[in-house]
């Protein structure tokens, strides 16, 4: 219960009408589901950057080394994966071509959009 004058009510209201139209006229953070393994998450477009920055560091892509870097972690003790396999997987998720992966080519492997 809100316990006021006419003033504060009508300044609370304003409040509320000035948040919900500034929500409103923000982008809405994408979600999408990313699966590996058994596993998906529910992630946004913010944390897909941030495994992203995470895995290609400074850089603005990820190379062949890093993505072995990443699956070998990901594998938990599992048997490495040899070069060749490494390989398979980088070209499967380099969709140019162009012997690295970008932002957009790595969210489209992780969400398994086509």
């Amino acid at each position: 219960v809100f316990l006021g004058n006419a003033d504060e009510i009508a300044a609370a209201r304003k409040a509320v009408a000035d948040q919900t139209k500034a929500a409103e006229a923000a982008e809405p953070a994408e979600v999408q589901f990313a699966c590996m393994g058994s596993g998906c998450l529910l992630l946004s477009s913010g944390d897909m950057r941030r495994a992203f920055d995470a895995v290609a560091g400074d850089a603005a892509d990820i190379s062949t080394a890093e993505l072995k870097t990443i699956l070998e972690r990901l594998s938990e003790g599992e048997e490495a994966l040899r070069d060749a396999e490494v390989n398979e997987i980088f070209e499967m998720v380099d969709r140019n071509g162009d012997g690295r992966i970008d932002f957009e080519e790595f969210v489209q492997a992780i969400t398994a959009e086509s």
